[in-house]
């Protein structure tokens, strides 16, 4: 029970944003979904985030009268052309 007692814990993984392309053919491997932020007024976000609507991977969460924003994407190979993304979105991975 000792030697049980001694043996450190496994670290949970810690998920980063998904910053690059090569990033996101990664998480493809593993993950089915991500969460997306951002602020709609930012320089470039709002037509990115129109992109992920149009392929139809995003669900919002109640989005705010104001610009920020939060949902989650589905993640498919074909998403990959839009790396990398304006600095202001992030694409986190999805621990569920």
């Amino acid at each position: 029970m000792r030697e049980l007692a001694d043996w450190p814990s496994i670290p949970s993984p810690r998920l980063e944003p998904v910053a690059t392309a090569e990033q996101y053919i990664y998480a493809l491997s593993t993950f089915d979904t991500a969460r997306i932020y951002g602020n709609q007024d930012e320089p470039g976000v709002a037509p990115c985030l129109d992109d992920f609507r149009r392929r139809t991977v995003v669900t919002l969460d109640n989005e705010k009268p104001n610009s920020w924003f939060a949902g989650y994407v589905r993640l498919r190979a074909e998403l990959g052309d839009l790396w990398p993304l304006p600095e202001r979105l992030t694409l986190s991975l999805d621990r569920s």
